[in-house]
């Protein structure tokens, strides 16, 4: 009934999340959480050289990227999907909460690493009207109540407060004259870069950009 796929599992739920654990009392290594990330990197690749599908749309019409960006904060798992062809331009239905494109998940979650790549780097989310719709979403951004006691939420719900300050100022960054200035040398980046260069494997949304930059 809900569509959820194994990827859509992995991405969200698989390994341990840092969400789940930092600021608790049990002190997970670094390394360990470093190591877990690998694991469920080599898994989404596992999946997807066997015919798991990019852009798999559970109930609420939501991918795998956007199911990321929900339960962690990756951006070597955002590069990954973008290079085996996830669109980004993709919007869960409006029932949901948040809804809209992936970086409206990754505002919203307070995802900032995956968000500044994810800006930084796809010339079809950084313009105008998605930068404002994400900025929307951050804003609207709240802190919910993990179970544990009363320090370890507090430090939770802090942290979850200095992401969400975060991707604010960092999506503002992106608008008005600064935004324009960014967008112009992010398409300029993009028309200088070779055909086997790698953000051209990224998707298949090559011709939409080159457009995009003709009609600025």
């Amino acid at each position: 009934f809900l569509k959820r796929t194994a990827l859509h599992t992995l991405c969200e739920e698989g390994g341990i999340t840092k969400d789940n654990w930092e600021g608790s009392a049990i002190a997970i290594p670094q390394a360990d959480l470093d190591a877990t990330e690998q694991d469920v990197l080599a898994t989404m690749r596992f999946l997807l050289d066997n015919g798991a599908t990019v852009d798999a749309k559970n109930h609420w019409k939501e991918t795998p990227l956007m199911r990321l960006l929900t339960g962690r904060d990756c951006p070597l798992m955002v590069q990954e999907l973008y290079s085996r062809g996830a669109d980004s331009r993709l919007k869960s239905i409006k029932d949901l909460y948040p809804h809209g494109t992936a970086l409206c998940y990754a505002a919203h979650y307070g995802r900032v690493k995956s968000l500044k790549w994810m800006i930084e780097n796809d010339l079809l989310l950084s313009d105008e009207a998605n930068i404002k719709d994400a900025l929307r979403w951050a804003n609207r951004s709240h802190n919910s109540e993990p179970p544990g006691g009363a320090k370890w939420n507090a430090t939770i719900a802090r942290r979850k407060e200095e992401h969400k300050v975060e991707a604010i100022r960092l999506l503002k960054s992106w608008l008005g004259n600064s935004g324009t200035t960014k967008r112009k040398a992010l398409a300029k980046e993009i028309s200088t870069q070779s055909e086997e260069d790698w953000w051209r494997r990224m998707s298949g949304i090559v011709e939409d950009v080159q457009n995009k930059m003709e009609s600025e």
